[in-house]
């Protein structure tokens, strides 16, 4: 029941996800959580001029629901345009609205989200680049989208990795694109930089808001008892779609092989960043859910077993849900 219903397509499909969406974040709208964090003490400076558009904390919620809807919503097309889940589904982009449901603390303006946007472009631009011939520039524009990223949310800087991943990977050892893909990781810091020169704002501070939002040593987050138990069953849940996709992934085509051998090393780079990062905690959810959908998403398209399927899908929603609800008591 839950499967069919989180599978629906078109216009139906759409409202039924922005639906759910709202239900998980009106509490947020209602409730106002009042936790500060590192990134809001010595912000990025792109997450800076967010914060000073938006203003007042519910305007901040506001920006991060839409943003997530965006997100959700690019989720979808990035598989459309690429079609490694070969099925037109909005699967993923519902168990996306779930995670965001996860952590109540992070459900207001955070750097994260929009940093998240600029993640999946820079994955779309990095497999732009499959059978191109002569030097492929998609690796610096990608370079490019996670530089700019990192201007919001700077542990987004580590996934530079990938970009270096997805040339061998697509590429070979191509040095020409290999400096490319490490240069344009600069670009948009030099840049942030002579505009802050210009506007009379000594250019280091740029750097030195990078290091601390890096390197300082955060307060570690308090997990409740339900947002446990819901991580264990999301950690259970992408698992499982890993596993399920290692059995399969000999028979799929090249590129969708490639793309989620990339995806596996985002998941893996945001679980090694919240585990030794002192920077990084569990508002990792909004970019490790990137991958994890997909993951989650094949396992319950493709697995012949329907019980299986329907307890994944009802138990990652009732997770969601119930962390929601309990926020009240």
């Amino acid at each position: 029941m839950f499967l069919k219903l989180f599978k629906s397509i078109g216009p139906g499909g759409i409202l039924l996800n922005i639906v759910i969406v709202s239900l998980l974040w009106i509490g947020s709208f209602i409730q106002e959580c009042p936790s500060v964090f590192y990134y809001d003490e010595n912000p990025m400076p792109l997450y800076q001029l967010l914060l000073n558009i938006a203003g007042k904390p519910l305007q901040g919620t506001a920006f991060s629901f839409f943003f997530v809807l965006i997100v959700s919503f690019l989720i979808i097309n990035l598989n459309d345009s690429l079609f490694f889940i070969p099925e037109r589904t909005y699967l993923p982009s519902f168990i996306y609205g779930f995670f965001s449901a996860f952590f109540v603390q992070y459900q207001k303006l955070n750097p994260v989200i929009p940093a998240s946007l600029f993640l999946i472009y820079a994955l779309k631009r990095i497999m732009d680049s499959y059978h191109k011939k002569g030097t492929a520039f998609s690796f610096f524009d990608a370079s490019l989208l996670i530089g700019t990223g990192s201007l919001f949310y700077a542990n987004l800087i580590w996934f530079g990795v990938i970009i270096v991943i997805g040339v061998i990977i697509i590429r070979g050892y191509n040095l020409k694109e290999l400096i490319l893909s490490v240069s344009g990781l600069a670009v948009p810091f030099i840049i942030t930089a002579g505009i802050l020169y210009l506007l009379s704002i000594k250019p280091v501070s740029v750097i030195e808001s990078l290091y601390d939002n890096l390197f300082r040593k955060m307060p570690d987050y308090g997990f409740s008892s339900v947002e446990i138990i819901a991580m264990i069953i999301a950690g259970l849940s992408v698992v499982t779609g890993i596993f399920f996709l290692f059995q399969n992934i000999r028979g799929m085509k090249i590129k969708s092989r490639e793309i989620f051998i990339l995806l596996i090393w985002v998941f893996i780079i945001s679980v090694i960043l919240f585990l030794f990062s002192p920077c990084a905690s569990a508002e990792l959810i909004y970019i490790a859910a990137i991958p994890a959908v997909y993951f989650i998403s094949y396992f319950l398209i493709y697995n012949k077993t329907k019980a299986i399927k329907e307890f994944v899908i009802a138990a990652l929603f009732l997770s969601a849900a119930s962390i929601q609800i309990l926020r009240y008591f």
